[in-house]
């Protein structure tokens, strides 16, 4: 077997072994440098689909994972790779910001939708610095405990009450932005 077609071999078998493990194509992207078009072409070729492999495999690409990141160079790519991750995340963020508050005067709704999009997209690039920070121990800016622990995130399904009490505390904030009129309870007006 030739020198390029041994790499080309290594390359896919690293392909098909990351998205064995579950990993989501644009990390397989990011790991390998290929585009995501090449990896979908790899992944169809090799016939592999997200997760299939075999607990064996999976212990020994886990622990070629965990040896990668040990190290200190494994560490820092690892680092790098979020890092700038979230400063694109952030950049996108303040130019939709923008361009959000131009769309309030036109479409108060749009921009309300929009508002509320970017506070979500927000609080996960957040929540992935605070993760980053805790695991390589970067302290933060602030005066905090660099050892602080993370708060912990309950997860759970939202029951019919609580839809009907985030649509209702919508529905205020639309009313107190003008978006909606106000509703007047019948019971307060006078009937002279």
């Amino acid at each position: 077997m030739s020198k390029t077609a041994e790499t080309k071999a290594q390359r896919d078998q690293q392909i098909v072994l990351m998205r064995g493990l579950g990993c989501a194509l644009i990390d397989i992207s990011n790991e390998t440098g290929l585009s995501v078009s090449t990896i979908k072409r790899t992944l169809t070729k090799n016939k592999t689909a997200k997760g299939e492999l075999s607990s064996e495999a999976l212990a020994e690409a886990r622990q070629r994972v965990i040896a990668r990141v040990v190290n200190d160079e494994g560490l820092r790519l690892l680092t790098a790779t979020t890092v700038r991750a979230a400063l694109v995340l952030t950049d996108r963020i303040q130019v939709e910001a923008l361009a959000t508050l131009d769309v309030l005067s036109k479409d108060p709704h749009e921009a309300l939708i929009r508002a509320r999009a970017l506070n979500s997209i927000s609080n996960v690039v957040k929540l992935n610095a605070d993760g980053l920070r805790s695991a390589v121990k970067i302290s933060p800016q602030s005066d905090g405990d660099p050892d602080e622990e993370l708060p912990e995130i309950v997860v759970r399904e939202l029951t019919d009450e609580d839809v009907a009490e985030i649509r209702r505390q919508q529905e205020e904030e639309d009313v107190a932005m003008g978006l909606a009129p106000a509703e007047v309870d019948q019971s307060e007006v006078s009937h002279d």
